[in-house]
C-alpha cells in the first residue's frame, strides 16, 4: 500500500473518513425527520452516530484496502464488519444494540451451524472467546500491517465525533455481545427468549437506520425535507360535501364515492387533517400501472385552489420496477451521456423511495406487507410506520389473502398510532363489515349524500345504459364501427384481444382507426400507447384492450363492448366510458353473453351473478351511481366462502402479524415473505428473440433501464405449453422464439 494513502471506503477512491462524514450528515437529516418525540430522537441519535463511526472501520485492514485499490481480486471471504464490531467492543459501555447494528449492517445473523445460507455471517470468523479463530486473527494482523494509515484515519474520525470522547487507540478484542444475540430460533438460549421485545425492536430499529444511512451516503443522496400536508392546499376551490366530511374525520376512514367524483382530493384532505408531525403517508394501489399514474398525479397535484397556494410535493414511487417508471417519465435528447445521467437520477430517486427519502410514497400493498411481515429491510417499518397514514385505494380489487393480510397489518399499525383509509367506488357491504371487525374504532362510512346539493350532482349523474349483446366479441364487425364514435372493446384474454384487433383492422378503407393495448407489450411500447391515449389528442376510433384498461388510464370513450367479468371489474371498465357524465346521453355498454376463450379467467358463478345484476338493472333504464353500489352488494352477498374464506382468514390471522413482537428478530429478516404475498401464478420477464440484439446493444452501452424496457411480462400459466421458452446460457435471461411486434405485442 502506498505510504500516506488514506484508508478507503469505496473502490471509487472515496476515503473512509469522507464516507463516515457523509453518513453522519445523512443520519442527522434522517433523525430530524423521524415521527418520534425529541427525547427519543436524542437517544437514537447518540447510538446511531456511534454505530456509523465504527461500521466500516474493519475496512482499514491491509487486505481489504488492497482489494479496493484493485491490487487483489478479493479478501478471501473475510468480513470487514466482524473486525469493525470487534473494534467497537473495546469501547467501555458500548450497547449491544450498537454492536449488533455494526456486525449485521451487511449480513444477517449466523445460521444454525449446519447449513449456511447466502447473506449470513460466518460463525468461524466471529471472536467469541479468548481463543480467537484464525480468520479473525488474520484480519487483526492485517489491521496492524496498515498501522500508520489506520491511526491517521482513527484520529480524524475522533475529531469528527469529538463529543463522544473516544479513546485515542483501538485494538481488536473479543466480541462484546452476549451469545444469545446471535442465536436464531425460539429455544431457551435464543435472542427471542433471552431479550424482551422492546430491546430486540430497538436493536432492529438501530440496524435499519444504520443500513439506510449507509446506503444513502454511499449513493450520495440527500434526503428531501419531510412533507407536511398542513402546509399544502390539497382541496379543490369548492369541495363537495363528502370531501368536507372526509376532512373532518379523525382516525380511520371508510370512503365510498363514484369514479371521477374527487375521491383522491377527499382522501388527501383527510390525510392533511390526520398527519402527525413528520408522519409518513403511503398511498397504496393494487396495480403497478395505477401506481405510476397516481405518482404523476400527486407529484404534479394541481387542484383548483386559491392563487399562490402551495400545491406541489415530492412523491416517492415504491414498486419492483420503480426506476424504470421514473426513467420512462424523463424525456430528453438522444445523447448517450444524457441518457446515462437520466438513468443514474432514476436509480437514485428509486433508492430514496426504498430507503427513507420520501415522506409520501405511492406503492403496492406488497411493499407495505413486505415490511410488516419482516421481509428484507423490515426494520424501517419500526421508524416509518409509527403514526403513519395508509390509504388503501381500490380496496375492492384485493384477492382474499391480500385483503386479510392488509387488515391484519392495519391492526398492527393501529397499535403504533397509525391510521388507515379504505377507499373504493364500489365497496361491497361484506368488505365494509370485515374492515369494521378488524378496526372497531372506525367511524361511519363517508359517502356522497342526497341532502347535499354538491353531492347530489354526483349521485344523480347517469353515465351508462347497459344492454345485452347475445354473442361473443367475434361477432363484432367492422361495419358496426362508425367514425367519430370512439368505442372501447375489452376482452378477458390477450389472444382474444389480438384476434379481435386483427379482424377489425382489416376493415374497408375509411373506417375508424384501431389500437390494441394489453399486458404482453414490453414497457417501452405500452408506455407509448398509454401516452397516446392520455395526452389530450384524439382517441382512436376503436381501442381493443384487456383488463389493463381497468386501472389508471384517464380516458373517455363513448361506447363500451365488453366480455363478461366480475361486477367490480365491469364497473372499472365502465369508468373509461362517459367518465365524467358530461355527454348528452348515457353511453351504451354492450355486455356480451359469453367470452370467446374457453379458459375461465374469473370464477364462473361470480361472473354469472354480476352479468345478471347489471342486465336486470339495465332493463329499468340508465344506471345511476347508487344502482352500481346496490348491485355490487347483491353480487357479493355475504362475501368470501369456501377456499376464498380460508385464504382470507389465513391472511387475517397470519402469526407473523398477530405475533409481531414475539417473532421479531434483530439482525435478520424472514426469507419466506415473498411466497406469502406474491400470487402463486406469478409473472416472469421474457425477452423475445427478435429484440435480443437491441437488448445486448443497450446493455453494452450501460443503458440497462432501456434494455429492461424491452422485456415482456408473461404469467407462468400462459407459458406452460410454450416450447420456445429457454434461458440464455450466459446471463440466465428468459428468452422466447415467439414473434413480437410493437403493433401486436408478444404472440404466444
Amino acid at each position: 500500500m502506498t505510504s500516506g494513502a488514506p484508508v478507503l471506503a469505496k473502490s471509487t477512491g472515496e476515503p473512509l473518513v469522507e464516507h463516515v462524514r457523509r453518513c453522519l450528515w445523512v443520519a442527522a437529516r434522517v433523525i430530524e425527520g423521524l415521527p418520534f418525540d425529541e427525547d427519543e430522537k436524542q437517544r437514537l441519535s447518540g447510538d446511531l452516530r456511534l454505530a456509523i463511526l465504527f461500521h466500516d472501520l474493519g475496512k482499514a485492514a491491509l487486505g481489504f484496502q488492497e482489494m479496493l485499490r484493485g491490487e487483489r481480486p478479493g479478501w478471501d471471504g473475510l468480513r470487514h464488519e466482524v473486525l469493525s464490531a470487534s473494534l467497537a467492543s473495546s469501547i467501555p459501555g458500548v450497547s449491544p444494540e450498537v454492536l449488533l447494528a455494526v456486525l449485521t449492517h451487511h449480513r444477517t445473523l449466523p445460521g444454525n451451524g449446519v447449513e449456511v445460507e447466502p447473506g449470513q455471517l460466518p460463525w468461524e470468523q466471529l471472536p467469541l472467546d479468548a481463543e480467537l479463530p484464525e480468520p479473525f486473527a488474520r484480519m487483526a494482523r492485517e489491521l496492524r500491517e496498515n498501522d500508520a494509515a489506520w491511526r491517521t484515519c482513527w484520529k480524524e474520525l475522533r475529531e469528527i465525533a469529538c463529543e463522544l470522547d473516544l479513546p485515542s487507540t483501538l485494538v481488536p478484542v473479543v466480541l462484546g455481545l452476549d451469545l444469545p444475540w446471535l442465536i436464531r430460533g425460539t429455544h431457551a438460549a435464543s435472542q427471542r427468549r433471552k431479550f424482551g421485545a422492546d430491546q430486540r425492536l430497538r436493536a432492529a430499529l438501530l440496524r435499519g437506520l444504520l443500513v439506510t444511512c449507509d446506503h444513502m451516503a454511499s449513493a450520495h443522496l440527500d434526503p428531501p425535507a419531510p412533507v407536511e400536508l398542513k402546509h399544502m392546499d390539497v382541496a379543490p376551490a369548492r369541495p363537495r360535501g363528502f370531501q368536507q366530511r372526509a376532512a373532518e374525520v379523525r382516525g380511520h376512514l371508510l370512503l365510498r364515492a363514484p369514479t371521477g367524483s374527487g375521491k383522491t382530493e377527499a382522501v388527501l384532505m383527510w390525510a392533511r387533517a390526520n398527519q402527525p408531525c413528520s408522519g409518513r403517508i403511503y398511498y397504496v394501489l393494487p396495480h403497478t400501472a395505477s401506481i405510476d399514474a397516481m405518482q404523476q398525479r400527486l407529484g404534479e397535484h394541481r387542484p383548483e385552489c386559491p392563487s399562490g397556494c402551495r400545491h406541489h410535493f415530492p412523491v416517492g414511487l415504491l414498486h419492483a420496477r420503480a426506476a424504470e417508471s421514473i426513467y420512462g417519465l424523463r424525456e430528453g435528447p438522444d445523447d448517450l451521456s444524457v441518457r446515462l445521467g437520466q438513468q443514474a437520477i432514476a436509480k437514485q430517486v428509486a433508492t430514496l423511495a426504498r430507503e427513507m427519502g420520501f415522506t409520501f410514497r405511492v406503492c403496492t400493498p406488497h411493499q407495505v406487507l413486505r415490511h410488516a411481515l419482516r421481509g428484507k429491510g423490515w426494520e424501517l417499518a419500526l421508524a416509518e410506520f409509527r403514526g403513519a397514514l395508509f390509504i388503501f385505494d381500490e380496496v375492492h380489487a384485493y384477492e382474499p389473502r391480500i385483503a386479510g393480510l392488509v387488515l391484519a397489518t392495519a391492526r398492527l399499525v393501529e397499535r403504533w398510532g397509525g391510521r388507515c383509509a379504505f377507499v373504493s367506488a364500489t365497496l361491497p357491504a361484506f368488505l365494509e363489515r370485515l374492515i369494521r371487525e378488524a378496526l372497531p374504532e372506525i367511524g361511519p362510512t363517508v359517502v356522497p349524500s342526497e341532502s347535499d346539493p354538491t353531492d347530489r350532482e354526483v349521485l344523480s349523474r347517469v353515465r351508462h345504459q347497459v344492454v345485452h349483446r347475445p354473442a361473443t366479441v367475434a361477432g363484432l364487425s367492422a361495419s358496426e364501427l362508425r367514425p367519430g364514435a370512439a368505442t372501447l372493446v375489452v376482452c378477458n384474454h390477450v389472444r382474444t384481444a389480438q384476434e379481435t384487433y386483427e379482424r377489425l383492422r382489416a376493415q374497408p378503407a375509411g373506417g375508424p382507426s384501431v389500437m390494441l393495448l394489453h399486458g404482453r407489450f414490453n414497457r417501452r411500447d405500452r408506455v407509448c400507447k398509454e401516452q397516446a391515449l392520455t395526452r389530450g389528442g384524439p382517441l382512436p376510433g376503436v381501442l381493443v384492450a384487456t383488463q389493463v384498461v381497468e386501472v389508471s388510464l384517464d380516458i373517455d370513450f363513448e361506447r363500451l363492448v365488453t366480455e363478461p367479468a366480475p361486477i367490480d371489474a365491469l364497473v372499472q371498465r365502465m369508468g373509461r366510458v362517459n367518465r365524467t357524465g358530461a355527454r348528452v346521453s348515457p353511453a351504451i355498454v354492450e355486455l356480451l353473453e359469453r367470452q370467446s376463450s374457453a379458459h375461465a379467467l374469473y370464477p364462473r358463478d361470480l361472473v354469472r351473478r354480476s352479468v345478471a345484476q347489471l342486465l336486470e338493472a339495465g332493463e329499468s333504464g340508465p344506471l345511476s351511481e347508487g344502482d352500481l353500489v346496490v348491485r355490487a352488494d347483491r353480487v357479493y352477498g355475504t362475501g368470501y366462502a369456501g377456499d376464498q374464506q380460508t385464504e382470507f382468514l389465513a391472511g387475517l390471522n397470519h402469526p407473523g402479524l398477530t405475533e409481531f413482537d414475539e417473532r421479531a428478530l434483530a439482525g435478520a429478516h424472514e426469507d419466506w415473505v415473498e411466497g406469502v404475498i406474491e400470487s402463486a401464478d406469478s409473472s416472469i420477464d421474457v425477452l423475445p428473440d427478435c429484440l435480443g440484439a437491441e437488448y445486448r446493444d443497450l446493455m453494452a452501452k450501460g443503458l440497462w433501464l432501456e434494455a429492461n424496457a424491452l422485456l415482456v411480462p408473461v404469467r407462468w400459466r400462459s407459458l406452460r405449453s410454450h416450447s420456445g421458452l429457454r434461458r440464455h446460457p450466459v446471463d440466465g435471461m428468459w428468452m422466447t422464439d415467439a414473434p413480437y411486434t410493437s403493433e401486436l405485442g408478444l404472440h404466444l
